[in-house]
Formats: C-alpha cells, sequence, structure tokens
C-alpha cells in the first residue's frame, strides 16, 4: 500500500462508510452492494489481493431533525420541571413530541428519542437529575435540596 497510500486510504474509508450504510440502511441495498463492488475493483487495481474484510464499517450519526443537538436533554429537563411528579423517559419523550406540536409521533422517532434520553439521563443520574428506581419502569425527577442536589 505504499505507492498508493493516499488513494489507498480514502478508498478504505469510502468501503468502510458504505458498508455501515449497508447495515444502518436496509432500503437501497442493490446500489451499495454495487458501489462497494466498485470501490473494490478500484483498490484491486491499485493494491491486487487487498483484503477488504479487514475494513470495519463505519456509522454516521443523523441528526435528529425534531430536537438538534444540545437542545433536546434542556427540553427534557423543562418537562421534569415542570411535572407534579416523576416521569419515565417515554413520559418526557411524548410529552416533549406533544411540545412540537405532534401527538402520535411515528415509532421510529420516538424509540430514537427515548434511547437518547435514557442514555443522557443515566449518564446525568445523580447530577442533574435523580432516578426513582423503587418505580417499574424508573421514574426521573430533578435533582433539588431535598433529595441530594445542591
Amino acid at each position: 500500500m505504499r505507492k498508493h497510500k493516499p488513494a489507498m486510504y480514502a478508498l478504505v474509508r469510502l468501503y468502510g462508510e458504505l458498508r455501515g450504510k449497508l447495515i444502518t440502511y436496509r432500503q437501497g441495498e442493490e446500489a451499495i452492494h454495487a458501489d462497494l463492488a466498485r470501490v473494490q475493483a478500484v483498490m484491486d487495481m491499485l493494491e491486487p489481493g487487498f483484503d477488504v474484510s479487514a475494513i470495519k464499517p463505519k456509522f454516521r450519526n443523523v441528526a435528529n431533525r425534531w430536537f438538534p443537538k444540545g437542545k433536546g436533554f434542556r427540553m427534557a429537563l423543562d418537562m421534569v420541571a415542570k411535572a407534579d411528579r416523576p416521569l419515565t423517559i417515554r413520559d418526557i419523550a411524548f410529552m416533549m413530541f406533544q411540545a412540537k406540536g405532534v401527538s402520535n409521533p411515528e415509532r421510529e422517532a420516538l424509540r430514537i428519542l427515548v434511547s437518547s434520553l435514557s442514555q443522557t439521563f443515566k449518564r446525568w443520574d445523580g447530577q442533574m437529575v435523580l432516578a426513582h428506581r423503587e418505580m417499574r419502569p424508573a421514574r426521573w425527577s430533578l435533582m433539588n435540596e431535598k433529595n441530594g442536589g445542591e
């Protein structure tokens, strides 16, 4: 790979991104397979016998069209602050969609938001939010002076 190092580097990255797309998006598989074959053909021309099986798929984060990066968690905290009781992550997600004027969110959009909020709330548990794990599913409230916050 010495002779064609920059070209092979770019092709390896492209090949990994295409494999990531193939895994992420089930639609358009034929087109992605064709792209992969073309990239592999160019790689074979530059470096005959190059092993593409060692190339790991690369995934790109897709921006959330409803809640831009950094805004979702703040909005979720507002929902929890306004609530008169601890809320589940799913309740918070539904409230967030309702605040955006969406009464019946798409299933996949709801799943993605619930997953994202769940990870974020777990990361901030005991610092900004408090998990009430004695309830199933867990409910969340804001940290305050009474429950250990500052």
